[in-house]
């Protein structure tokens, strides 16, 4: 059966959050475990160094796509489990890592880019705002010299991010390659970019109240109620009839198409 791509209107921004929020609601205690189980393994990552960050890239799509899984099993009725963490690299583990791969590479393409195209204004305007009382007057200055290479470079990145927002689910529950994946996730969202755009400002808004309550804890405790929420907004936008709804992964290999 062809997967199809729909769109919807731009309230559903806020539905895509509510109905987040009830997911997480009916386990938020096991929602919280898994959170803080990965934030623990990302501060071991850490310890390693430059190559810390780097595998851990690597490694957030699979443990997204385990954690949707799981959002399955409580959407039908099934329970969520901590095991859920390391399901989406038992099930698709080679294609999840390889769309870490591309938005690793991608986000240093994008640096060396924006190196290249801003030149010194935009390693000045990088130590500047680095310092612990930069001049605002000089910023503004810099920021001038270097917005060619700084908004170029937030488009691509913007791009990159539409591309590998919705890869993970589609290669855990349809079966699809990864770029493949890439490619219906970026129309997805050039699709319904009203929504993404309600959803993001809500985010934004909410995750800079939590950081003013709680510090940097604040956003942190926000993700168990967005992870969902990207789920619900996957299940809306992309429709596929053949889909099984019972719990956990398709059995088949079957692959998917798309149509407008």
């Amino acid at each position: 059966m062809a997967l199809r791509i729909q769109s919807v209107g731009p309230a559903r921004g806020w539905h895509w959050l509510a109905n987040g929020f009830a997911l997480f609601a009916r386990t938020p205690l096991v929602w919280v475990a898994l959170v803080a189980v990965a934030a623990v393994a990302a501060f071991a990552l850490s310890l390693l160094g430059r190559v810390g960050p780097l595998l851990l890239t690597l490694l957030v799509p699979g443990l997204m796509g385990g954690l949707l899984m799981g959002c399955r099993e409580l959407e039908s009725g099934g329970s969520l489990r901590v095991a859920h963490l390391a399901a989406g690299f038992l099930y698709r583990g080679a294609r999840l890592v390889a769309v870490g791969g591309l938005y690793l590479v991608g986000t240093i393409v994008i640096g060396e880019l924006m190196i290249m195209t801003g030149g010194g204004a935009l390693e000045q305007l990088l130590e500047a705002a680095a310092q612990p009382n930069p001049d605002p007057q000089r910023l503004q200055e810099l920021l001038g010299a270097a917005s060619p290479a700084v908004f170029s470079g937030m488009g691509l990145f913007l791009l990159l991010l539409m591309g590998t927002w919705y890869a993970p689910p589609l290669v855990v529950f349809h079966d699809l390659k990864v770029l493949e994946s890439v490619r219906l996730s970026l129309m997805g969202c050039f699709r319904n970019i009203l929504p993404m755009l309600v959803y993001g400002a809500i985010t934004y808004v909410v995750s800079g109240i939590a950081a003013m309550l709680l510090g940097a804890f604040g956003p942190l405790m926000l993700v168990p109620v967005l992870l969902p929420s990207s789920y619900t907004s996957y299940r809306e936008i992309f429709i596929d009839a053949g889909e099984s709804q019972q719990a956990g992964p398709p059995s088949g290999g079957q692959g998917a198409g798309e149509s407008g």
